[in-house]
């Protein structure tokens, strides 16, 4: 992720791990509620099997279009959650 939060001179925040889904989730929805997200993106890379499980925590499950499973080989698949 290095390279690409160069690119985009955005600072990467190694400290969640992909058994803190629901950690990340809390502080996803912390910076949204306080407005400082407006007109921004978030860009979450996270470990293939625990994809779906954050993805839900975030609100996305297979009605809104995330996957159950995130195949280990997939690897240009990208979620838009909103």
């Amino acid at each position: 992720i290095g390279p690409l939060s160069d690119k985009f001179n955005i600072t990467a925040d190694p400290s969640y791990g992909p058994n803190d889904s629901s950690k990340l989730a809390k502080k996803v929805f912390h910076i949204i509620k306080s407005g400082n997200l407006c007109g921004k993106v978030i860009l979450i890379s996270w470990k293939h099997s625990k994809i779906p499980h954050l993805a839900a925590k975030l609100g996305c499950g297979p009605k809104q279009g995330c996957p159950l499973d995130y195949p280990s080989t997939t690897f240009d698949l990208m979620l838009q959650i909103k």
